[in-house]
C-alpha cells in the first residue's frame, strides 16, 4: 500500500480529523508527524504531501 493510501485510510477511520481537515484548522506538519508515528512510516515528507493533497481536495469539494 502506498503512503498516500495509508494516510487516506487513516483519515477515513478518524472522522474528527477529517472534519478538521475540511475546515482547514489543523496543522498539517504536526498531524503528519503523528500519522507517521502511528503508522510506523519512515518518510515524513511523503506523509505531509499526502495530507496536503487530501486536505486541498476536501476543501474544494466542500465549498
Amino acid at each position: 500500500m502506498s503512503v498516500a493510501e495509508e494516510v487516506r485510510l487513516y483519515i477515513k477511520n478518524k472522522p474528527y480529523i477529517k472534519e478538521s481537515l475540511e475546515e482547514g484548522i489543523v496543522n498539517l506538519s504536526s498531524l503528519a508527524r503523528q500519522i507517521q508515528k502511528d503508522l510506523g512510516l519512515k518518510n515524513f515528507e511523503a506523509v505531509k504531501a499526502a495530507l496536503r493533497r487530501l486536505s486541498e481536495g476536501m476543501k474544494k469539494t466542500k465549498y
